[in-house]
């Protein structure tokens, strides 16, 4: 950081900066530092009216870390009733959307989580479609509704791929509404919503 520090200050002048540091492991964040830099006078290109131009622009500079807990509970809204555990409680689901993976983790009695093994591999469908394993909802059975490559796939507990939801697009996120057995889906540029005869977890 100190290094990229030097970098930046050699390039911008700084008004101010602040460093960023989560309060522990467990918390979905990040290590950083925040700066508000003047925009330099020199700021070029043909399309850009200089009078609508700010004074000063704020930049960001981020060390990702996460948890698969608070993984998790971010991707779903930092909600923790919403995060995918199983209905018993016992298994966590993520999705780990660089390796094109969806994961399940043991849940131990006192909370925190035992070794996590593969759910299903998602890598055939990310090679043919646009998109990767993303946000996660679970059924009152104990189904998984996992967003991911142009669809919200659908599996059993046991990891049987049971059926899809078609999107057509990269597909984000999904969500329970109303009364439980609405599924919100956020997909590309949209938000989609589908009625369907099981209901949520927690409805």
């Amino acid at each position: 950081m100190e290094r990229l520090d030097g970098i930046i200050k050699s390039y911008f002048k700084t008004i101010e900066f602040r460093d960023r540091i989560p309060e522990s492991e467990w918390e979905f964040g990040y290590f950083g530092r925040h700066y508000v830099q003047v925009l330099p006078s020199d700021v070029k290109g043909d399309f850009i009216d200089k009078s609508t131009l700010p004074d000063f622009f704020e930049l960001q500079v981020k060390t990702l870390f996460q948890h698969a807990w608070s993984e998790a509970e971010h991707d779903l809204g930092y909600k923790p009733g919403s995060m995918p555990l199983s209905p018993d409680e016992k298994r966590l689901y993520v999705s780990d959307s660089a390796q094109g993976l969806w994961m399940v983790y043991g849940v131990k009695p006192d909370g925190t989580l035992g070794g996590g093994r593969v759910f299903f591999d998602a890598k055939p469908w990310t090679k043919t479609r646009k998109g990767a394993p993303d946000g996660l909802k679970v059924d009152r059975q104990g189904n998984l509704f996992a967003s991911g490559p142009e669809v919200v796939y659908i599996f059993a507990a046991a990891g049987t791929h049971l059926g899809t939801i078609e999107t057509g697009v990269p597909t984000a996120n999904c969500a329970w509404g109303d009364d439980g057995s609405t599924l919100y889906i956020t997909a590309n540029t949209a938000v989609y919503r589908i009625r369907l005869t099981t209901r949520g977890a927690g409805f």
